[in-house]
């Protein structure tokens, strides 16, 4: 990435803040819901602190711009794998609960998209996946009905693993808000394979 600020490390911190909001709604929803109590949210700040509010030219620090953003994305990812691992550790079916919540979230964000190339840079371009330089994904096949791609690197599980959590349901989490975001749209999306996933036209 560039020492200086410019449009990837904005296009990282916006994903970096849907993932953020996605939390929060997730943890309100509990709270509404009585899945859990307010003390989640202090649990989460003392933990891992809160993503700070304001535009990224003056938060950020601009002396080490690559280092700010990478705490930030492990912020966030501590954050989703801890909310989710503590609202399911004494009822497992909540992650249904949650699961609904992600898709309600994603569908409020939902887009109208024609084509599957155009939603494949919608979900690259919103959905957080570690740095640019992380090469997360690979497409496998592209056109205007599909696209596949492999997810060659794994970089959401040792978030899940520091505390002891079940990284399945992270996996939940991802498909509920990409079938939330797509929902608007003519094209599905699944996975095919063991990291290996497609959106493909109905």
């Amino acid at each position: 990435m560039s020492a200086f600020l410019g449009p990837i490390h904005t296009w990282l911190y916006n994903k970096i803040k849907l993932q953020d909001e996605l939390v929060n709604a997730l943890i309100d929803a509990a709270v509404n819901a009585n899945v859990a109590g307010d003390e989640i949210k202090a649990m989460l700040t003392r933990r891992y602190g809160e993503l700070e509010k304001g535009d990224l030219e003056e938060i950020c620090d601009p002396n080490n711009i690559h280092g700010w953003l990478q705490d930030r994305v492990s912020l966030v990812e501590n954050r989703l794998a801890f909310a989710v691992t503590y609202l399911t550790m004494e009822n497992s079916k909540n992650i249904e609960f949650l699961e609904k919540a992600t898709y309600s979230f994603g569908e409020k964000r939902a887009v109208e998209l024609s084509d599957a190339k155009s939603v494949y840079k919608f979900l690259e371009d919103n959905l957080l996946s570690g740095m640019p330089c992380d090469r997360v994904n690979e497409v496998i096949y592209e056109s205007e009905n599909l696209v596949s791609w492999q997810q060659v690197v794994d970089i959401h599980g040792i978030y899940w693993v520091n505390i002891s959590g079940n990284i399945t349901y992270y996996n939940k989490i991802k498909k509920s808000l990409i079938n939330g975001l797509i929902s608007q749209t003519e094209l599905t999306f699944a996975e095919i394979d063991e990291n290996q996933y497609e959106i493909r036209k109905k």
